[in-house]
């Protein structure tokens, strides 16, 4: 709760995009909300916004019912832009969702530090053998520590500077040197807020596939032509946002509906952190609209599934010949006569799992062979940790019901423009199915649910932390 209320602040008043296209401005009166909850500590944040204009992305609604307040920074309204995503707010935000956070998160990096200390003791008072491979591996750890112990001795130097503020504040003195004070008491507050952040990512499990390249699956669901059509939107969209951040784009294998939608489709994006920014994709995308076709003005919905998988290698995944079945057959589509008369494509059936993989896209059978045993390693290594996960996770999966983070995590309503985000409440880009769909609003989303995710990750390593020292009591 806590991290989807952080990415809705940080979110809520992204319009530079709209504006930058000719969308209109915020009125007078939602302007002056924003600036005011910026001046005054984030208190409109309780309200939400009332408008938003085309293009940009807003949350509203009251934070715990109007229960919790956020907690009051100071931040001059002339700094504020409310084209952009204001960090004060954010911060505020953060600090009002979850009061203890700082303090756990602090807690950490103390414990680490220590941990770092200890480790450099170690290894330069002679208590380890430099030649043995315990010393290369606490060196290697002390390294990886550096700079967390360096962030937290800066963050131990700020807080000394800020009791000092402090009394500063509440000495007598005049007003000019009072007003000084609050604005250093401001910017140190703000400079440990930024170092904190900074380091966060350190106390995160380490994702090895974060930079890996990305195989994205569209399968067009619930909605027949429309679903189609749908999921080769989705498809046009990942092409377009994966060439825009200097990525390339391979399709491995594709099957068209008779009127050029999309029954589904692989992708290869390659590229550094294709993964990391993709994988937030996957899920059901749902869509909602009035065809043309349609006589009575009824609304239609149609639905396509998104799987992205980070991509194996030969060294991941040890595939024997013995385990493959491969057919041939001809290719249908485009290509001329060519694809009537060869059988050019192929489907490989992985036996011990079942996993099965066709390609088509090359005029040439063994490009297509090539192709079809790249992406069948990355589907064989994902059914092994689905099939892994599925075990680990039984306990939680029982807890938590049957609702998963894949379903319906996105809804485009085409009638008036909105793209909504179920994984972030009350996120949503007005005006914006367009810009979404050609990739260049689609970032601002992914930043969204990627920082929802990732404060979800810290409570999980904060809350183990807490169950570990309440244990050792």
């Amino acid at each position: 709760m806590r991290a989807s209320r952080l990415a809705a602040s940080i979110w809520r008043s992204r319009g530079a995009a709209a504006r930058s296209a000719g969308g209109p401005d915020l009125d007078a009166r939602a302007a002056a909300s924003l600036l005011e909850g910026a001046s005054e500590g984030c208190q409109s944040l309780r309200d939400g916004i009332a408008t938003a204009a085309p293009g940009q992305l807003w949350a509203g609604g009251p934070l715990d019912g109007g229960r919790q307040r956020p907690r009051r920074c100071a931040a001059p309204a002339a700094a504020f832009n409310p084209w952009e995503p204001p960090r004060q707010q954010a911060r505020c935000f953060a600090a009002s969702a979850a009061p203890d956070r700082d303090a756990l998160v602090d807690q950490r990096l103390k414990a680490l530090s220590d941990e770092h200390a200890a480790l450099q003791a170690q290894l330069h008072g002679g208590s380890i053998d430099p030649s043995s491979d315990r010393y290369q591996q606490a060196s290697r750890h002390a390294g990886m520590l550096q700079v967390v112990a360096d962030g937290y001795a800066e963050i131990a130097r700020l807080r000394g500077e800020l009791v000092g503020v402090e009394e500063m504040l509440a000495a007598e003195g005049s007003e000019e040197l009072r007003e000084m004070a609050r604005e250093e008491k401001a910017a140190l507050q703000q400079r440990m807020y930024d170092v904190r952040e900074s380091l966060v990512a350190h106390l995160l499990p380490i994702d090895d596939d974060e930079h890996r390249n990305a195989v994205v699956e569209v399968r067009s669901g619930v909605g027949g032509e429309w679903a189609a059509s749908f999921a080769a939107d989705l498809l046009a969209m990942y092409k377009t946002y994966a060439v825009a951040q200097g990525w390339q784009f391979e399709l491995l294998s594709a099957s068209y509906t008779d009127f050029g939608g999309v029954k589904a489709a692989d992708a290869l994006v390659s590229g550094p952190g294709a993964f990391g920014r993709l994988r937030w994709e996957s899920g059901v995308h749902r869509a909602q609209t009035v065809p043309f076709t349609e006589k009575t003005g009824k609304m239609q919905t149609g639905t396509a599934t998104v799987a992205v998988l980070a991509e194996a290698t030969e060294a991941d995944v040890t595939i024997a010949e013995t385990d493959l079945k491969w057919d041939t057959f001809r290719a249908s589509g485009a290509g001329g006569q060519h694809v009537n008369t060869t059988d050019s494509a192929v489907r490989v059936t992985h036996l011990p799992t079942g996993v099965v993989v066709a390609c088509q896209t090359e005029r040439s059978q063994h490009q297509n062979r090539s192709k079809a045993l790249r992406l069948l390693r990355s589907k064989v290594q994902e059914a092994e940790r689905s099939k892994l996960a599925a075990v680990t996770s039984a306990a939680r999966q029982q807890a938590h019901g049957n609702a998963r983070f894949s379903e319906r995590i996105r809804t485009f309503h085409y009638v008036d423009g909105r793209v909504t985000d179920h994984r972030v409440p009350g996120l949503s880009v007005m005006g914006g199915v367009e810009r979404v769909l050609s990739g260049d609003m689609l970032d601002a989303l992914i930043d969204a649910v990627a920082a929802v995710r990732r404060e979800e990750a810290l409570a999980e390593v904060l809350e183990s932390q807490q169950r570990a020292a309440a244990a050792g009591e």
